[in-house]
């Protein structure tokens, strides 16, 4: 059952993402506080990340101390904006709210692992 219910919800959130418009240019300066990595508790942390216009229209770059990642923005019918990036060593996404409101997600294949982040974006930092 619950492998039914997460397929149903994947095809929709894939579906959802499939129809969000693309987006025009997103340059804003990101600040994590909280680090969550895979089931141990989250921490505080202090993270930052820059996200800047790619070549094309819906490009992005996701910059940090780690590297940059190229990928793609849309935005959902909400306002917020979507991005999927990749780096040759992990697949990034990372949700910024209308409001300003973040998570940074990093998903590695080193391990595999995945590192989490909530924060703010933009102004609302």
């Amino acid at each position: 059952m619950f492998r039914r219910q997460f397929i149903g919800t994947y095809a929709r959130c894939s579906l959802a993402l499939i129809a969000a418009e693309p987006a025009a240019a997103l340059d804003t300066a990101c600040h994590f506080t909280t680090e969550c990595l895979e089931a141990e508790p989250c921490a505080e942390a202090d993270f930052e990340l820059e996200i800047t216009s790619g070549d094309r229209d819906g490009a992005v770059v996701l910059s940090q101390d780690m590297g940059t990642a190229e990928g793609e923005m849309t935005l959902a019918e909400n306002g917020a904006a979507l991005i999927a990036a990749r780096s040759p060593v992990n697949l990034q996404i990372v949700t910024v709210g209308a409001d300003g409101e973040s998570r940074y997600s990093l998903h590695f294949a080193d391990g595999p692992l995945t590192v989490s982040y909530l924060g703010t974006c933009g102004d609302a930092q």
